[in-house]
C-alpha cells in the first residue's frame, strides 16, 4: 500500500455562500470524468494559502447520505494527496485559486481512480494556466 501524505485543514475548505456563489457564475470548467472541477482564480488574502476546495455528490446520483458521505470522504482524500503533489508550485507562482468538484458519476470508485481523475484535473488545470500566459 502505498504511504499517503499530505493535509487538507478547515482553512482550506470552501465553506463561504458569497464564495461558491462567485465560483458558479464566473469560474472556469474543466471535466475529467468522474469529476466536473470549476475554478476561479483570486487575490491572494494570507501567503500560505494556494487552493480552497469544496466537494459535492448529487443526490440523484446517491439516494442514501451514508453513500454520499462516503464518496465526499474519498473525493477528500483524494484531494489531499494529489494537492500536496502540485502545492509546491502554486506556492512558487503565487498562485490562489478557489475551486469546487462535483461527482458525476453514478457508480462508486475506489480512491485509486479518483487519484487519477484528481491528477488529470490539476494537469488540465496546468495546461490551462499555460494557455492564458501566452
Amino acid at each position: 500500500m502505498m504511504e499517503r501524505r499530505g493535509k487538507y485543514p478547515k482553512e482550506e475548505h470552501l465553506k463561504s455562500k458569497k464564495a461558491i456563489d462567485q465560483l458558479f457564475q464566473s469560474g472556469n470548467l474543466i471535466k475529467a470524468f468522474p469529476l466536473r472541477m470549476i475554478f476561479q482564480y483570486v487575490d491572494r488574502e494570507n501567503p500560505e494559502d494556494t487552493i480552497k476546495a469544496g466537494v459535492s455528490v448529487s443526490k440523484r446520483k446517491f439516494k442514501k447520505a451514508v453513500d454520499r458521505n462516503r464518496v465526499k470522504r474519498l473525493m477528500r482524500e483524494a484531494l489531499r494527496y494529489q494537492k500536496t503533489l502540485y502545492q509546491d508550485s502554486w506556492e512558487n507562482e503565487q498562485k490562489t485559486f478557489t475551486v469546487f468538484f462535483i461527482y458525476v458519476s453514478n457508480e462508486m470508485l475506489t480512491v485509486q481512480k479518483l487519484d487519477k481523475a484528481f491528477a488529470k484535473c490539476f494537469k488540465k488545470l496546468q495546461s490551462f494556466e499555460a494557455e492564458q500566459t501566452k
